[in-house]
């Protein structure tokens, strides 16, 4: 018998279909309407992924933080192509309660660009505390 969580066709991807955790490919980043059909227009920036044909991961603020992070970019058509991780955070909050949601983290073996050093820095003889 099915969850109740998988009876629930939906455009967009749930906390469910990435459990502990899913690599995915960005495939791009697009301004979609997330309102239901009987709604006023609401705009959401979602990304496209490889992996989830036919549903859209729409990006919150802190998701959109955290691909930036992990992928060394926030220039978002240099993300695709990229691979991150998703996974089901039960921690998440929205509205003060507790509800759970899809967290990013950087995928295996992905190595973030280090930060160019600027030598005129390390000549300045101030320690870094």
């Amino acid at each position: 018998m099915p969850n109740i969580n998988d009876m629930k066709n939906s455009r967009f991807l749930k906390r469910q279909d990435v459990g502990d955790g899913v690599v995915v490919t960005i495939v791009g980043v697009e301004l979609t309407n997330v309102a239901l059909e009987s709604g006023p227009k609401d705009e959401k920036w979602c990304a496209v992924l490889k992996e989830f044909p036919g549903k859209l991961m729409v990006l919150n603020g802190t998701n959109q933080r955290m691909i930036a992070k992990v992928l060394d970019t926030e220039e978002t058509d240099e993300w695709v192509g990229r691979k991150i991780v998703l996974w089901d955070d039960e921690s998440v909050e929205f509205k003060g309660q507790v509800v759970g949601g899809i967290r990013v983290k950087r995928a295996p073996g992905k190595v973030a660009k280090a930060p160019a050093v600027n030598d005129a820095d390390e000549d300045a003889g101030t320690p870094p505390f």
